[in-house]
């Protein structure tokens, strides 16, 4: 699945077993893409690239980027580095908040990814999918804000936890 970072959503077969969004055959012969499959793409893209090299499902239902960049930054506190480690985690996650559209959410998620693996920090994908699929739409205006707010006080909430 990592071989479909970068590329266009539909077109690389050795996904296709992995997606579970069908595109309607008129949507398909237009050229036309979803932002289901857009979304199911980049998540599945992401998911790949932070399992790899892990045995157990790094696939954590209910673990938002709130709460996976929280352990990342509580865990950061702990090492040599600790504050500043904590404040480049946040300055970043404040970045991927403020995404202007889901392909600028996507390219945060990405930079999040190897960081996770490397913790060992799971994340709900199923979640990430209905934000990238959501969060620029005209039809669900408030949807980043609400993804912003729940995914901010996971994250405050994650890294004073236990403190």
């Amino acid at each position: 699945m990592r071989a479909g970072t970068g590329r266009e959503p539909g077109t690389v077969a050795v996904m296709w077993p992995f997606h579970r969004t069908r595109m309607a055959s008129e949507w398909r012969n237009k050229g036309s893409l979803t932002r289901d499959l857009a979304a199911e793409h980049t998540a599945l893209t992401l998911f790949a690239r932070h399992q790899q090299t892990h045995d157990r499902r790094m696939h954590v239902p209910g673990n938002s980027p709130g709460t996976a960049v929280g352990m990342l930054a509580r865990k950061a506190a702990t090492d040599s580095e600790g504050k500043a480690a904590t404040a480049a985690l946040e300055r970043r996650f404040g970045h991927l908040l403020t995404s202007a559209d889901a392909d600028e959410l996507a390219m945060h998620l990405r930079s999040f990814a190897p960081l996770l693996n490397r913790a060992g920090v799971g994340l709900d994908y199923d979640l990430l999918s209905t934000a990238l699929r959501t969060w620029d739409d005209p039809r669900r205006p408030h949807a980043a804000g609400r993804f912003r707010q729940r995914w901010d006080r996971d994250f405050h909430t994650t890294v004073t936890a236990s403190s």
